[in-house]
């Protein structure tokens, strides 16, 4: 029978090695008879945290990074998926950059232990709403959008957009709780865009099927970042001013 390896998180560490195993091994069965899908995949070659810092031991986890990236030249079709931002799958490949870090550190309660998981009908890693606000119908539509989508080798990647930075979150989340979400809105779209700009500097998103450890300055013309940082607060500012506007909430 045709047989899928389902993974997340950790396990997806797992099915990296089974998938590199197989590809030396002589009884490995057949490419159009075995398939991966990975989420949350700690090896992802661009992203993953194992793969950002191989090598790197925590002691106090007993956690070693030294797993290899997943491969992509067995044969073996794979779905890898990843919400972006989750600091496991979506670390940032410029850790200097602070502001980088700490939207990737707010992620992990309520992106990363947010992937619906198939073979779990009752855990904590069921969610009982998808990150971002999103429903199952705007992350299905997500999934399939082709501007979501890089094809590396054997493997499809899928990266989730954010509809908010994980920086934001809380003050999202106060406003809503609060009643004051006519206060709060105009601040996190005022913000937002110029604070975007800023985090992705701590990505490179060019490829997710090569393998990039961490690095320390992104390669970037500053006329660049110049120019798209005025354009980021010219677009918070009319945000924040339509928002006062139609005294949205959210």
């Amino acid at each position: 029978d045709d047989v899928v390896v389902f993974g997340y998180s950790q396990s997806s560490d797992i099915s990296t090695i089974l998938k590199s195993r197989l590809n030396s091994d002589p009884q490995a069965p057949p490419s159009g008879q075995l398939s991966f899908v990975l989420t949350a995949n700690t090896n992802r070659p661009n992203g993953g945290l194992f793969t950002r810092f191989p090598g790197v031991h925590i002691p106090i986890l007993n956690i070693t990074f030294n797993s290899p990236p997943t491969p992509t030249d067995t044969g073996y079709a794979t779905t890898d998926i990843a919400y972006q931002y989750d600091p496991i799958a979506d670390f940032p490949r410029y850790p200097l950059n602070v502001l980088a870090d700490l939207n990737a550190v707010m992620a992990l309660p309520g992106v990363h232990l947010s992937y619906p998981n198939p073979y779990l009908s009752s855990s904590v890693f069921v969610p009982s709403r998808l990150p971002y606000g999103y429903t199952v119908a705007q992350v299905q539509q997500l999934v399939s959008d082709p501007a979501n989508r890089q094809n590396y080798g054997d493997t499809t990647y899928i990266t989730i957009p954010a509809a908010n930075l994980p920086l934001m979150q809380p003050l999202i989340d106060f406003g809503a709780a609060t009643g004051l979400g006519a206060v709060t809105t105009p601040i996190v779209d005022l913000l937002q865009p110029a604070l975007r700009v800023i985090v992705e500097l701590g990505y490179d998103r060019t490829s997710y099927g090569t393998p990039s450890p961490a690095g320390l300055f992104p390669r970037v013309a500053p006329s660049v970042v110049v120019a798209n940082l005025a354009t980021a607060v010219g677009d918070g500012v009319r945000a924040a001013l339509t928002d006062i506007a139609t005294g949205a909430t959210s």
